[in-house]
């Protein structure tokens, strides 16, 4: 699994909604690639602030906003 893929599947293993390969190959991965685990640490404490308990407005669009807060992430941590 590569880093991106690897990435783009922690919302699914959040929720558990990964069959037993996939989310067996995000763990590997998790367990051999340093920058993929800082990676997965930081989007972990983000979601564990509590935002899900804060109500958004369902009709913006944060598409924008989670794409430049990506590029800052991985920014800062290939800065490190």
């Amino acid at each position: 699994m590569n880093c991106s893929r690897m990435q783009r599947s922690v919302p699914d293993l959040w929720i558990n909604d990964l069959n037993f390969r996939r989310k067996a190959a995000v763990e590997m991965h998790l367990s051999l690639c340093p920058a993929c685990r800082k990676w997965y640490v930081i989007w972990q404490n983000i979601r564990d602030l509590g935002w899900e308990q804060i109500r958004l407005p369902q009709r913006l669009n944060w598409q924008p906003f989670n794409q430049a807060l990506e590029h800052e992430i991985r920014h800062h941590i290939q800065t490190e």
